[in-house]
């Protein structure tokens, strides 16, 4: 069990580092949830506007600094699609590559490939492969996508800042997300990973606290800031100090509560200590959520669903993504072929599961499931014809319902021939 916490922790730093700056929110619970999709019914055009110019700010920030960190010696990215769909107020960015971690973990990761995966406000699948140890280098590839959901970020926002939550309203809240990203310092950003990649270790972190302690001068709130992160003696600490570092020269100035507040006030001056406040405060339950399968191991069914509507999505506006296109095709191939292990055993579970979970998407959503449904439909229908399994007309009947009543007749056309179909319905 401690030998899994620390790969999580290990291997969900790896990818933290690099899309820190988009923001990490926490997702609320099943109760919470409800209430934004009541709240978001009364969702204006003025917001929607606000949250397209917080997508965009999002976007440039995010290019930026992936583009910066392909440059240094931690990372190399290659972005293959990027886009914000107003429809469903998402942002999305699939990405590969490979990364060297130079630094000294306090435990150590074991050789193979993984699934990294966390559902959030900004949610993420990622195949982490290749992970080897080379000369006191951890050196490993990856490929995946973010998905950030900029309406629930404006929501939880609304809901913790002061001020925010007594106007209730969420447009202020997407204006302060858009300002705050706006102002973001890229090159302080990316120094600061490629230097936690390149130097993190236990004696590094003193090292850093030490130096930083000594430029604080009599700055009392921000010394008892530095000293708790290396007292907390974890990677994500040491970034925050390393954030802190890069900015040095304007250290004694600073004043926040805390290192999140600290980090984001050098990083975006102004809007900075409230989101910097939030989204430190969230990070280590979003390294909490996050989960690490080892590959051999079988990715539960509603994880590839998630995982085949995401990349529908972004094939939608970029056909020409062979990552997303591969990770569908991979995606459809998995629950299909745990949905026949099932059929052939003669049970049924997971064939319902599938219906019911895509049922819970929108309707302008569920085309992403047309070669999955289409491989289930043409499996039952060989099950009637071939086997002469008449048993199985009761679930073919009961997919062709569902294929109606989601307006997916003409992509998934039903036949009634042979005759003996009609009359074993």
């Amino acid at each position: 069990m401690l030998k899994n916490r620390k790969l999580t922790r290990a291997l969900s730093f790896l990818l933290l580092l690099v899309f820190l700056a988009s923001g990490s929110f926490y997702e609320s619970a099943a109760a919470q949830s409800n209430k934004f999709d009541k709240f978001k019914q009364g969702f204006s055009q003025k917001l929607d506007q606000a949250l397209k110019r917080s997508a965009d700010a999002l976007d440039e920030a995010v290019v930026k600094l992936f583009t910066s960190l392909n440059k240094s010696d931690a990372l190399n990215v290659k972005i293959h699609s990027h886009f914000y769909d107003a429809r469903i107020r998402r942002y999305f960015i699939s990405l590969s590559g490979t990364g060297t971690f130079r630094g000294k973990l306090p435990f150590k990761i074991s050789k193979g490939d993984f699934q990294v995966s966390c559902d959030k406000e900004v949610s993420y699948d990622f195949r982490v492969s290749e992970v080897r140890h080379h000369k006191n280098q951890l050196k490993f590839a990856f490929d995946g996508a973010i998905v950030v959901s900029l309406d629930r970020i404006s929501y939880e926002l609304m809901k913790k800042v002061p001020h925010l939550a007594a106007s209730g309203a969420l447009t202020p809240a997407a204006n302060l997300l858009t300002n705050f990203l706006e102002r973001l310092n890229i090159g302080i950003l990316s120094e600061a990973i490629s230097d936690t990649f390149r130097s993190f270790s236990t004696v590094a972190i003193a090292r850093t606290g030490a130096d930083l302690l000594n430029a604080a001068g009599k700055n009392k709130q921000l010394r008892k800031v530095i000293k708790s992160a290396v007292d907390d003696g974890t990677i994500v600490s040491f970034l925050g100090l390393s954030i802190l570092k890069a900015a040095a020269a304007s250290l004694v100035n600073v004043a926040g509560a805390s290192l999140g507040a600290t980090v984001g006030s050098m990083v975006a001056p102004g809007p900075g200590s409230i989101i910097g406040a939030y989204l430190g405060s969230q990070i280590l339950s979003h390294i909490a959520a996050t989960v690490v399968y080892k590959v051999a191991v079988k990715i539960p069914t509603i994880r590839n669903l998630k995982k085949i509507h995401r990349s529908y999505l972004i094939l939608r506006h970029n056909p020409e993504d062979l990552v997303a296109a591969a990770d569908h095709k991979e995606a459809t191939t998995k629950v299909l072929k745990k949905v026949f292990y099932e059929l052939n055993t003669e049970k049924f579970r997971l064939f319902h599961l599938v219906l019911e979970r895509i049922d819970k998407f929108h309707s302008s959503e569920r085309m992403a499931f047309v070669q999955l449904l289409k491989g289930i439909q043409q499996k039952l229908l060989f099950q009637v014809t071939n086997e002469g399994d008449w048993y199985f007309a009761k679930f073919y009947y009961q997919l062709k319902k569902y294929v109606i009543e989601w307006n997916l007749e003409d992509q998934l056309p039903f036949t009634t021939a042979p005759n003996a179909l009609n009359n074993r319905q």
